[in-house]
């Protein structure tokens, strides 16, 4: 494993939730392959205690939906406790059988809480680890030894034993080794309370490190944890854990720096089986709803013939608009192919059943982590990078497909993250085709989500690439200001709505924009950076469709290849409409069958790749 790199921490629980990511980018040659079975992806919002795929050491055990490392102290007395809980496959870490040497590239993520037990005092802590396989629970290591390795009567450590673990100590020793100290290695680890968002902490992990150095081929993963003694004790506690690795990363190859996590692997798109997903998603049992919505519910599921968790969208018997978006969803994602927008596997349909097969994505969307929780996404390696992977969707849907992708609901609750927090465009059940140069697209009534909508498609229920465009504008303003793009507000006794963009462009008139920056990112962001977001969102987001730059130039700007756009002090008035009705194209006769659509103004999300609306 070459690196190593934490991009976000959260808390929906209390104490902390910490999100784990290890990262290996590599470019691969076509022969650096193994098989399949190699690869292991599974992913736990929760941890049945029936399972089987987890295994649990001394004081380990499940309780209440959650892994407990270390026992109830109150219960059991305080007399140190340790506890393991460990996958039920091992991991292959890497491969020499072909000469050749493969490492397994894989990524991890887990929310967890720390919980004293209303003691003054917490010990020791817990580590997620990587050991040789079969590797057990070492006799003497309770305390800061956390259930990896025996602790000496000098209190040091075994210089012998082979592990590699990420420590999450809560108790100092000056006996615990430092994270790294090498001109060659680094590692450290920081993380932030949830409950106090003031402490400034760059919420980072970091690491170069060769694994095939330290440990075997084949190895046991998991979580370790111990408690002290005497006062100082604790519970640690796993609420959920998403893991995927894939072992077919040539040594021989050029390492580069994680522009982006690494996507999963390629999969031929094909027409499923309904036996096969209702299989994959266990009869659509009600333990796997991820959403739903008034064309349909969305179930989480796992195909284990290419090995991945899904997302399976299932639209509603007899629901004429929801078997009009499935058409057009599966007749629009079928051409289409890019690392920001969610990744298609299959569809099915028959005379009872029509379903949509996505890659599954634990991290739901943008909307959720904006405005649902308590926690916060950091500036440059999460809010300006979503930014960028959504503006790179639209310049791929624009420009660089067959036609050109009008998509007609872009928003950030279909923007959905993958564990690495990149964006992924989603939902495309409201696309259509049109020609590279041609006009619009005409619908029988105004579709979209109120907020999202450019004004010209509430005026002429027409389409266009500026019609994108503004959407993009809003959803740029919303990751910079934290808002919501229509909010209610009191005013002298009285309660209106007013429009995140109206907002903006009136605090930017006063030369006060920078007074729309979320204050939940305690200044913590790149004032260029942010300045750019916030013009190019207002530029995006001029009423008339002909000022709005395209989205090559707004992709310019955010990269610091062209000049700030120049805006006027006070918001556009409207003057689109006449222009718009002269200059009308419908678009190619291949999608006139599917020139309606629905106002969606509600939505449900399915935090899994896909959104359903009602």
């Amino acid at each position: 494993m070459k690196n190593a790199e934490n991009l976000y921490v959260k808390s929906p629980k209390p104490a902390f939730l910490f999100i784990l990511l290890f990262i290996l980018v590599v470019h691969l040659p076509k022969a650096a392959s193994v098989d399949d079975d190699d690869d292991i992806n599974f992913t736990f919002p929760d941890f049945n205690p029936n399972t089987n795929r987890i295994v649990y050491e001394a004081d380990a055990y499940a309780s209440g939906n959650a892994i407990q490392l270390t026992a109830d102290q109150i219960n059991k007395g305080l007399n140190g406790s340790v506890g393991r809980a460990t996958y039920y496959k091992p991991m292959h870490l890497w491969d020499n059988s072909s000469g050749n040497l493969l490492l397994a590239d894989f990524t991890t993520q887990f929310s967890f809480s720390i919980g004293s037990l209303h003691n003054s005092s917490y010990g020791s802590g817990f580590a997620f680890f990587l050991a040789p396989n079969g590797s057990n629970i070492p006799p003497g290591s309770t305390g800061g030894c956390l259930g990896l390795q025996t602790c000496s009567s000098s209190l040091t450590y075994d210089v012998n034993s082979k592990f590699v673990a990420v420590e999450f100590d809560t108790h100092w020793s000056d006996w615990d080794p430092p994270g790294c100290q090498s001109t060659t290695k680094k590692l450290s680890v920081t993380f932030v309370d949830a409950d106090d968002f003031t402490r400034e902490s760059s919420s980072s992990l970091s690491a170069t490190l060769d694994l095939s150095r330290y440990l075997p081929e084949w190895v046991t993963f998991g979580f370790s944890g111990a408690a002290g003694f005497n006062t100082i004790t604790e519970l640690n506690t796993i609420y959920s854990w998403n893991f995927s690795s894939t072992l077919q990363v040539s040594m021989n190859t050029t390492i580069h720096p994680p522009a982006t996590a690494p996507s999963l692997p390629v999969n031929p798109r094909r027409k499923s089986k309904t036996w096969e997903l209702r299989l994959a998603t266990s009869n659509f049992a009600d333990e796997g709803l991820l959403g739903e919505g008034g064309f349909g519910k969305v179930y989480l599921g796992f195909l284990r013939d290419i090995n991945c968790s899904i997302a399976v969208k299932r639209i509603t018997p007899h629901s004429q608009q929801g078997v009009k978006e499935y058409v057009s969803e599966v007749t629009t994602i079928t051409r289409l192919r890019h690392r920001n927008l969610v990744q298609l596997i299959g569809w099915c349909h028959d005379s009872k059943e029509f379903l949509i097969v996505y890659e599954f994505l634990p991290n739901r969307n943008l909307d959720y982590h904006l405005h649902r929780e308590p926690c916060l996404l950091t500036w440059e390696y999460t809010r300006y990078k979503i930014a960028m992977g959504l503006a790179s969707a639209l310049f791929y849907l624009q420009e660089e497909c067959d036609k050109c992708v009008l998509h007609r609901d872009i928003k950030s609750s279909n923007v959905l993250l993958d564990l690495s927090f990149n964006a992924k465009l989603g939902d495309f059940g409201l696309a259509r085709l049109v020609d590279h140069g041609q006009g619009s697209q005409t619908t029988k009534v105004t579709f979209g989500t109120d907020g999202y909508i450019a004004p010209e498609c509430l005026d002429t229920c027409k389409a266009i690439k500026e019609s994108d465009i503004y959407s993009f504008g809003i959803v740029a303003l919303e990751i910079a200001t934290g808002m919501k793009v229509i909010a209610v507000i009191e005013r002298n006794g009285k309660r209106f709505k007013r429009k995140l963009v109206e907002w903006v462009w009136e605090l930017y008139g006063k030369e006060s924009v920078f007074d729309a920056v979320d204050p939940r990112l305690y200044g913590n962001y790149d004032m260029e950076q942010m300045q750019r977001l916030l013009l190019v969102g207002l530029a995006c987001a001029n009423p008339n469709y002909y000022a709005r730059p395209s989205i090559t130039r707004a992709i310019d700007i955010l990269g610091f290849k062209a000049p700030l756009p120049m805006l006027p002090r006070e918001l556009p008035v409207p003057t689109y409409i006449a222009a718009l009705e002269d200059n009308i194209v419908t678009s190619s006769a291949s999608n006139s069958s599917h020139t309606s659509g629905s106002r969606r103004s509600e939505t449900q999300t399915s935090g899994n790749g896909s959104s359903i609306h009602s």
